[in-house]
């Protein structure tokens, strides 16, 4: 086995990054919903969400692809 101080590789049996992998997905699905807990408890965030659905519901908030096209005619 080359010793090299400049590894471009590490070998890492299947099983192990199989495992690491499962471990990955696992951790990122929490987190996720770690994120979406923590967003439904604060109220002040909820509250903005909801006002800002209703103005882009009511014409307030325009669809940002339409803004660009408008201000680049200009």
């Amino acid at each position: 086995m080359n010793h090299s101080n400049n590894l471009q590789e590490v070998a890492v049996p299947k099983r192990l990054f199989s495992v690491l992998m499962d471990a990955y997905q696992k951790w990122e699905k929490v987190s996720e919903e770690l994120e979406d807990f923590l967003l439904v408890s604060d109220v002040k965030f909820v509250n903005k969400m909801r006002v800002a659905r209703s103005e882009h519901l009511s014409g307030k908030i325009k669809n940002l692809s339409v803004l660009k096209t408008k201000l680049a005619t200009k």
